[in-house]
């Protein structure tokens, strides 16, 4: 059985690229910049995540920790899913 890992060992914050949509995948790497330096929260309005994208908030707790983008990727609209 193959096991697989995706280890991200700089300050990426964005990640699965597809062409003409955008990044799939956001992560609070960058504080300050795509998410907030202490709760790791998105900052809406950041271009380049497509629409549907995740924001995996692992600086996050209980109520705070997904959100989906429900914006474009000209301006993200980051929203909870609890």
């Amino acid at each position: 059985m193959a096991i697989s890992r995706l280890d991200i060992d700089s300050a990426v914050d964005r990640l699965m690229f597809i062409n003409g949509q955008g990044h799939m995948i956001s992560l609070p790497t960058r504080p300050g910049t795509t998410s907030a330096a202490t709760t790791g929260v998105p900052t809406n309005g950041t271009k380049g995540f497509a629409p549907g994208a995740l924001h995996l908030n692992f600086k996050g707790s209980v109520g705070s920790a997904l959100y989906v983008n429900v914006g474009d990727q000209n301006s993200s609209t980051w929203v909870n899913v609890t």
